[in-house]
């Protein structure tokens, strides 16, 4: 029984924390409980923000492979304009013809491929499909007889920035005499 009686008196003793200290140690909780959710917050739309960003390139850089691809195994080029080519080219294991260009769907511009006729000699193409959607420009130029030049340019603009960015994407087409 003493042993309760001192453990009771010792408590009685000592002072706990008064109202003012409770107050502080709150009010310093809520700055760093604040501060760390703006952080993790700002990193997380920052990685939101680069995923969004690193897909896009990606999109671009395939879209540019794969048209580079189909113009290098093409058999016959026509260069329509600076934003639209013509290939007859082995797409889907025949000999079709493809057109590679710009259109425009809804407010966005779109860099499209659409599919042609089997014979040589009759393109009747079909409908754009997209490639790449929200482009700024698409240019195709003959620099030689066996080089083409691709570039591809990217509108990189985010929600809620209101910096535009472009990426540029640029291929350099050998073409083979067959």
């Amino acid at each position: 029984m003493s042993l309760l009686l001192c453990l009771k008196n010792k408590f009685d003793s000592e002072g706990g924390f008064t109202l003012l200290e409770l107050i502080l140690a709150l009010m310093i909780s809520g700055v760093l409980f604040s501060f760390f959710a703006v952080l993790t917050s700002s990193l997380y739309k920052t990685h939101l923000l680069m995923g969004r960003r690193s897909a896009r390139q990606l999109d671009g850089y395939l879209a540019a492979d794969f048209i580079s691809r189909q113009i290098k195994n093409s058999a016959q080029i026509d260069l329509i304009s600076s934003d639209e080519i013509h290939l007859y080219t082995y797409y889907e294991g025949d000999l079709k013809w493809l057109k590679f260009g710009t259109y425009y769907s809804e407010q966005y511009k779109e860099l499209g491929r659409a599919k042609g006729g089997d014979d040589s000699e009759n393109k009747s193409f079909g409908r754009y499909f997209s490639l790449l959607r929200d482009i700024k420009e698409i240019h195709f130029f003959q620099k030689s007889d066996n080089i083409l030049r691709l570039k591809i340019v990217l509108n990189m603009q985010s929600k809620g920035n209101t910096k535009s960015e472009e990426l540029i994407i640029s291929r350099l087409i050998y073409l083979t005499k067959s």
